[in-house]
């Protein structure tokens, strides 16, 4: 059930100011980056002076840009985060992506507040209620079903954001507390470990070890690029990408391959959707996401609440494992690997396999010659015979990729009139823009017809972003104008074109949302109290004075103070890291629902391989189908 006719919008990461512009040419409608501090990707920070180049250059695509402010911020901080949000209201920034609250209760300008997925929107009540303190946007779990959205979509008008390509967290974000307990490094501050990628052995009640050296608790990625229509149907308008800290190479291919399916879909639904952005893009290859870094590929819990056996997980390796070729036979200083026809080796690839131990090896082709692989291997390293080899790094295709020129355009059209000595040249673009030119000129015949020489000097738009796409010439047909007056027209309409869309860009504060004051929603009826409590409620656990006097005045109940906060002594107890919608009996087909999972006897342990993690407990909330992970004191 859809709602309203909506605009969609394909939102993409930026980890620097060349990637935010590759997102864009390849048909992003929104960008997110990490300004200077307080990103949840702190080693993806950038300059205001570059998100204010990112900006002038999306505003020409109507293209938005948000900034990542999502993570905990401390008391001694609270002003230096609200002059970085001054400064980037002044630059030009559309909205601000938000975890810590404290931001509601700063005096700062008038921006669009986004929900971060840290703020770990749940359930309908805390939807509703993100909506009431003002949120224009909120980002949706990654776990929640396409049956969940649509109940918050049913009741909140706000705009819907959802995930749909890129690596998935095992536990619901803005509550995991794994990092910061095995090391000091916070999630919620940008500085995640991600000792979920680590192996670890398994071991039951028992004793028995289980399962040994496995990547447990590392999942496979969200790739939702054939469910996009079940999301629109589900209510949501925004489509995020992750990946802030990924390369352009990487933005570039994902962000071609879900515009071009969005544009799919809105070109069956015609009047019923548009892009939130204008502009044609080339990407100028073909995409393929199978090509760029991926853990194997799951849609997550959007169609099923409990996915089967062996369907999440990335156990053997948490790398970029790649695509299939085949088992290899050794000639002598070169491997043979029987592959189709329609597959061709490079000189360059990356070839990965796991050898007989189990362990993940990779290496590059340093020649192919008659189907001959010659590695960058020593002889006593080579795969066995046999063994099943796959492919990370296809050399000609990154080529294609770096070597691709990705073009956005916008669809013009111009009209051309010659009157009582005026010539005037008139132009309204897809924005909108309207923008009209003129020159004194006298009459001068031509001995033949001119019109396909005015068209094709009209329409030489070059590396401008226009693209004339319509020319309206009521000029007489003999008529003779100099192709250096025509130039200087065109050059003069695309600079007013410019100006236009520069002073016509909607400000901030026009789209100011209507926040209800917070006196008077403490004296609203609030949802039920359990959704106004950490850590499945409204607030983030509590890190500043600010936040907690929102909560005074909300009347929250239960809140929290955030483990980045409390004495370190905290860490030397058995403290719950982590809540997941992945269960790892349901994974290893020991579900406790199941005959299977009577062989499996609890505690199950967590104990990790060739590191410093804590060895951690996990207890099954077999009701709610949720898995609790629980470090234990480091002198076990």
């Amino acid at each position: 059930m859809i709602k309203d006719i909506r605009a969609l919008e394909l939102l993409s990461p930026a980890r620097d100011l060349s990637t935010g512009i590759a997102a864009i040419d390849c048909g992003a409608d929104a960008v997110y980056i990490g300004a200077e501090h307080h990103g949840a990707r702190a080693a993806a920070a950038n300059s205001i002076d570059d998100i204010r180049l990112l900006c002038d250059y999306a505003h020409k695509f109507r293209a938005k840009i948000y900034v990542t402010l999502n993570t905990l911020i401390f008391d001694n901080e609270l002003e230096s985060v609200r002059e970085l949000i001054c400064r980037l209201y002044e630059v030009g920034v559309d909205a601000l992506i938000i975890q810590d609250f404290s931001i509601l209760e700063m005096n700062i300008p008038p921006i669009e507040l986004h929900a971060s997925t840290q703020c770990d929107i749940r359930t309908v009540e805390k939807a509703v209620l993100m909506e009431r303190l003002g949120f224009s946007q909120i980002v949706l779990p990654r776990e929640m079903t396409a049956e969940e959205i649509l109940k918050v979509h049913q009741n909140t008008n706000v705009t819907l954001e959802a995930f749909v390509h890129g690596a998935l967290c095992v536990s619901y974000s803005g509550d995991c507390r794994a990092s910061f307990v095995n090391g000091g490094r916070s999630a919620n501050r940008g500085e995640c470990a991600q000792i979920c990628r680590l192996p670890y052995n398994l071991t039951d009640g028992d004793g028995n070890v289980i399962k040994t050296a496995q990547h447990l608790l590392s999942l496979k990625d969200l790739n939702r690029l054939n469910n996009l229509a079940e999301l629109i149907d589900a209510g949501i308008s925004s489509f995020k990408i992750e990946g802030r800290l990924k390369s352009v190479d990487y933005v570039r291919n994902v962000t071609a391959a879900y515009s071009e399916a969005l544009n799919r879909y809105i070109d069956l639904h015609k009047n019923r959707f548009v892009r939130s952005s204008c502009g044609i893009s080339h990407a100028g290859f073909r995409p393929d996401v199978s090509k760029s870094f991926n853990r194997g590929f799951t849609t997550y819990f959007l169609n099923n609440p409990y996915p089967g056996k062996s369907a999440l997980g990335s156990h053997a390796t948490a790398k970029f494992v790649g695509e299939t070729l085949g088992t290899v036979s050794i000639e002598k200083n070169a491997i043979k690997i029987k592959v189709s026809d329609s597959i061709s080796l490079n000189n360059g690839d990356g070839l990965t396999f796991f050898d007989m131990k189990g362990m993940f090896r990779g290496f590059r082709v340093n020649k192919v010659e008659n189907r001959l692989i010659y590695p960058n291997l020593s002889r006593n390293e080579y795969p066995d015979h046999g063994t099943l080899i796959y492919r990370n790094y296809d050399k000609r295709f990154a080529d294609i990729i770096n070597k691709a020129k990705s073009l956005r355009k916008i669809r013009t059209s111009i009209r051309l009139e010659y009157n009582e000595g005026i010539l005037r040249l008139e132009a309204i673009d897809e924005r909108g823009c309207h923008a009209i030119i003129t020159h004194c000129y006298k009459y001068n015949p031509a001995n033949t017809n001119q019109k396909d020489f005015r068209y094709k000097n009209l329409t030489k738009t070059g590396d401008t972003i226009y693209h004339i796409e319509r020319v309206e010439d009521l000029v007489e047909e003999k008529m003779f104008i100099q192709a250096s007056i025509l130039s200087e027209l065109r050059r003069r309409l695309i600079e007013a074109l410019d100006n236009a869309a520069a002073s016509t860009y909607p400000l901030p504060n026009s789209k100011w949302p209507k926040r209800k004051p917070l006196c008077q929603l403490s004296n609203e009826p609030q949802p039920q109290e359990k959704s106004l409590s950490s850590p499945s409620g409204v607030f983030t656990p509590i890190s500043n004075r600010l936040s907690k006097k929102l909560c005074d005045r909300l009347k929250v109940a239960n809140v929290e103070d955030a483990i980045e906060v409390l004495p370190t002594t905290v860490t030397e107890k058995e403290i719950r890291v982590m809540t997941s919608r992945y269960c790892l009996r349901r994974e290893l087909g020991y579900c406790m629902k199941t005959p299977e999972g009577r062989l499996l006897k609890e505690p199950l342990t967590l104990a990790p391989v060739n590191s410093s993690v804590r060895t951690m407990r996990l207890e099954f909330d077999c009701r709610n189908c949720r898995m609790h992970v629980y470090a234990l004191p480091s002198r076990r």
